[in-house]
This record gives structure tokens, sequence and C-alpha cells, in this order.
């Protein structure tokens, strides 16, 4: 997991170092990554939930709208 603010940058290794003291911070935030269905997917079952205030933005699927992919793989993502 890569958090960063303005001002710094930092890469969690979520096998050696447990993310769950970081899910009240992150709920009800703006969350950008890619591949959202993916890495959710971890966090949730970890019991991550998105608070009312959170939002998250794929830049995965951004991508693919952007380059107006219609294949089947791109489908499956989404």
């Amino acid at each position: 997991m890569a958090l960063a603010t303005p001002q710094d940058t930092w890469l969690i290794d979520c096998f050696a170092v447990d993310p769950r003291p970081l899910f009240e911070a992150l709920a009800n935030k703006t969350l950008v990554i890619h591949n959202a269905l993916f890495d959710l997917g971890f966090l949730f079952e970890m019991g991550f939930e998105l608070g009312e205030g959170g939002e998250v933005i794929d830049t995965m699927l951004m991508s693919q709208i952007l380059e107006d992919k219609d294949s089947e793989e791109h489908e499956e993502a989404a």
C-alpha cells in the first residue's frame, strides 16, 4: 500500500506490517487507487470500511475510459 500527502509518501508492505491502525484515518478520505477493485478487496477482507465521507478514485478505470477500451479484459475490471 502506498500512502501520500502533499508533503511525503510512504510505501507499506501489508504482509509485514498490519495496516488496520490506518483504517479509521483512511475511511473518510479520498483514496486514489490503481485497480481499486483488486486493492479494496484485500482491505475489505481485513475489515476496512469506507466511511460516508470517503471516496474512491480508480485511476485504472479512468485510464480505460479515457482510452476508450472496449476489450473483454477491461470490462471485467469495471
